[in-house]
């Protein structure tokens, strides 16, 4: 049976580049090893040969047929796992991860196909020099694997952001490893292999049964996508609220002990009048204010926080303004406090220091109590619009894996507070108003 035998070698060859296109599609977005290229191209041709050369069983309803059928396709699975490997510089368990999506989309494409090839029969007279494939059954397979190739990368993969801190839990990876060989080939081979007199209205139950499957497998891994990405957010922003607990304590003993220094020097001034000009003395007096705490609003640590970033400001020539009633604040946690306004000034200074013209690198800060609310308010100039990505803006900075957690970090705190944040920026005026109702 040549004939026969070659045609179920060009099957399993283009399977295989089929599940690798699949595959490669979920990984585009992971890093490339050196001459990439070549890799995939040398990947392609290998995948090629080894399913083609791997021997399997004409007659797949033996007893064994089925036990093979599922062991192949398992060996073919991680042939692809190890050119993922030889092309991508990641993680083996986020290379898992992407092949069993990748599996998963290939295998809704090869369902799909098998429900069209149902009703080719008698449809087209022209065949396929290859298998005895009609015309129209080429066309729709063509039609089909490009339709949910597009589709998978438009609805999931466009989603997925992969980066080197997103770490999967190793047995979450070995559970859908599993669930996708089951769903995907198990299941199939199991049920030509055991089941007999197949009708049409079996075929299409079954293989839309499969498709639901690969569905749900395809939304559990968005899910587990999601879940380890919003943890990695929530340890980022818990590492951040430490740092900043840390930070306080440190520029609250600097600040006292500046003051203290500061308070001495007045005095060793004083005791030098005979010495110096008035000119001189005045100048010695300026720069000791220049350093000492010059912002109170009622609220000790507000006035940390806005003091030390008045004095940051003034020494990249920012204007610093605010009008702040701290004691409208007293509910608020010390760090919380601390994390909230050191993350809305520190947006505001990022506006700013992109700005040439001096006459706009200004910001504004204002806290007050009106009824049964705290409004917080700042605004501060801009030159490149931001662009916003849920509501909030998403960070210019290239480092996206150590930068873009300040704005969450405020919605968050503002959320603990069951406020609500409202962000604008229109005109060249970036603006933060955050409502929070008082207890």
């Amino acid at each position: 049976m040549p004939g026969v035998e070659n045609e179920i070698i060009l099957f399993k060859m283009l399977y295989g580049v089929e599940l690798l296109a699949a595959e490669f599609l979920f990984a585009g977005k992971l890093k490339k090893r050196e001459h990439f290229l070549l890799r995939v191209c040398a990947s392609v041709a290998l995948i090629a040969i080894l399913f083609g050369i791997f021997p399997i069983p004409f007659r797949l309803k033996d007893q064994f047929g089925p036990l093979y059928g599922i062991l192949m396709y398992t060996v073919f699975y991680f042939y692809t796992v190890a050119c993922l490997k030889f092309c991508f510089h990641e993680n083996i368990w986020l290379l898992l991860y992407v092949s069993s999506a990748g599996y998963t989309i290939e295998h809704i494409a090869k369902c799909l196909d098998c429900i069209w090839a149902e009703f080719d029969h008698g449809i087209g007279p022209m065949y396929m020099p290859v298998g005895g494939l009609t015309l129209f059954h080429v066309l729709g397979y063509i039609v089909t694997l490009t339709a949910v190739y597009v589709a998978a990368y438009f609805l999931v993969v466009r989603r997925f952001q992969f980066d080197e801190s997103i770490c999967f839990a190793k047995k979450t990876i070995f559970f859908l490893c599993g669930t996708v060989i089951i769903v995907n080939h198990s299941f199939v081979l199991l049920y030509y292999g055991l089941v007999t007199d197949i009708q049409l209205v079996d075929h299409l139950l079954f293989y839309s049964f499969n498709i639901i499957c690969c569905l749900l497998i395809l939304s559990m891994q968005v899910s587990i996508y999601e879940n380890t990405h919003n943890l990695r957010e929530i340890a980022v922003i818990e590492k951040m609220w430490e740092q900043a607990k840390e930070q306080y304590k440190i520029s609250k003993e600097n600040m006292d002990a500046m003051n203290i220094r500061c308070h001495d020097m007045k005095h060793l001034i004083h005791q030098m009048e005979q010495e110096y000009s008035a000119k001189e003395l005045k100048d010695f007096n300026e720069i000791i204010e220049n350093y000492e705490v010059g912002i109170v609003t009622g609220n000790e640590i507000l006035d940390v926080i806005l003091t030390e970033k008045s004095m940051y400001c003034r020494s990249k020539g920012i204007k610093f303004t605010c009008i702040v009633n701290g004691k409208a604040l007293d509910f608020f946690g010390a760090t919380d406090l601390y994390v909230l306004f050191g993350n809305l000034i520190d947006n505001c200074i990022n506006g700013v220091m992109q700005i040439r013209d001096d006459n706009r690198r200004t910001i504004q800060i204002k806290v007050n109590k009106e009824r049964q609310f705290v409004i917080i308010h700042t605004e501060n100039y801009y030159d490149v619009q931001p662009v916003f990505k849920k509501g909030l803006p998403v960070t210019t900075n290239p480092d996206k894996q150590n930068h873009g957690y300040g704005m969450r970090s405020i919605d968050n705190m503002v959320k603990k507070y069951n406020g609500q944040l409202t962000i604008k920026a229109e005109n060249g005026v970036f603006d933060v108003c955050i409502l929070i109702p008082l207890k």
